[in-house]
Parts: structure tokens; sequence; C-alpha cells
């Protein structure tokens, strides 16, 4: 990514795809978003069911500049943080 350059937020929900529901689209599930809608942004997603990492992949391999890992009502409090790489997968 360039140093100064900004990138668009968008929620998961607003980059699902057609076939796949907003739940699963929301928790960033492999195959819920629509690569058209997701390029060159970062993406919310919502944390729970699927690991963190295969959220990341999710994002990276639409084509996300990155991803935001958000915790849901019921774990607002939670503190839990990854240690990433340069791209949306931390790998």
């Amino acid at each position: 990514m360039p140093e100064f350059r900004l990138y668009p937020l968008i929620s998961a929900t607003q980059a699902k795809a057609t076939n796949a529901s907003v739940t699963d689209a929301l928790l960033c599930k492999l195959g819920t978003l629509d690569p058209r809608k997701v390029e060159g942004k970062i993406i919310a997603c919502l944390q729970g069911e699927t690991a963190r990492v295969d959220k990341g992949l999710a994002c990276l391999q639409t084509g996300a500049a990155g991803m935001i890992s958000c915790n849901d009502y019921a774990n607002r409090n939670s503190l839990l943080a990854d240690i990433t790489s340069g791209n949306p997968s931390g790998l």
C-alpha cells in the first residue's frame, strides 16, 4: 500500500455477494463478499463463528486493502488484539 493513501471503509454487509446471507457476509465467511464491492476498500467484519485468519483470507481473496475485526454487542468490552502483517489475512 502507498504510504499516504486513504482507503474507503465499508461494512462487510455493504460488500455482500448476491448469493450470500447478510449474517454470513457480516462474519466475512469465505465466498460471501463481492470482489467488485470490496476491491481497494477496508472491510469491517464481525468477530465470531469463523477464524480471524479465514476472515482476512476472504477479504484478501476479493481484493480488499485491509480488514477490521469488530466485536459484537455481547463481546463489546473484549480487547483481543492480533499482530498482523501487511496483508488483510494477517499471514
